[in-house]
């Protein structure tokens, strides 16, 4: 038999957190749930709820599309990212995404479209913010890396779509949320890159 755990936050919930590090906000939320069957069930899951994150998928005038690339310790290999990051408590969404998408890469977008939500895995509790930049215009000058970027010896680059589909088949993408939200859009784009080189 499955048990029955709620659908949402309820006050079956009992939920404590002993913070781990207090690099780059991370802590870890230990969850209890009890089952309708009554049985109980703990499950160690990672960040704060209360943390605001934001990932943006960048796509120049030239249809290209701008992406981090640096070394992530968790799978310890260098792996490609679209540009985001943690807002402030109270800091509107929007204005986390639009400021994380200038400082990582110097795009400046046309458009600016929330496209949805997305989880980075079953066990952190950070839910992300995804939208979609079109028309970005490029401006070296405006990229400003925070110190932990810079030290990880991030880079920009700036990859087509069908690059970005390799990447991701190759098991080179951190995060695939936004790649699923826009999988169709980034199809599409795929199939006008390759109808450009005929």
């Amino acid at each position: 038999d499955l048990h029955s755990f709620p659908t949402r936050r309820s006050s079956d919930l009992v939920l404590t957190t002993q913070t781990v590090g207090e690099a780059y906000k991370r802590s870890a939320v230990i969850k209890r749930y009890q089952a309708e069957d009554g049985e109980q069930h703990e499950f160690t899951t990672f960040f704060s709820e209360e943390l605001v994150s934001v990932l943006v998928v960048a796509v120049t005038t030239d249809n290209k599309i701008a992406m981090t690339y640096q070394f992530r310790a968790g799978p310890e290999k260098w792996l490609y990212d679209f540009p985001g990051g943690d807002g402030e408590p109270g800091e509107a969404v929007e204005m986390v995404a639009r400021r994380e998408l200038v400082e990582e890469t110097g795009c400046t977008p046309g458009r600016f479209e929330y496209i949805g939500e997305c989880y980075e895995g079953p066990y952190i509790n950070i839910k992300i913010a995804v939208y979609l930049a079109t028309d970005c215009v490029y401006n070296e000058d405006a990229i400003h890396l925070d110190e932990a970027e810079s030290s990880q010896g991030a880079e920009l680059r700036f990859v087509s779509a069908a690059e970005l589909f390799a990447i991701a088949r190759a098991g080179d993408l951190c995060v695939t949320g936004p790649f699923a939200l826009l999988f169709d859009y980034l199809d599409n784009l795929s199939v006008l890159d390759r109808k450009s080189v005929v």
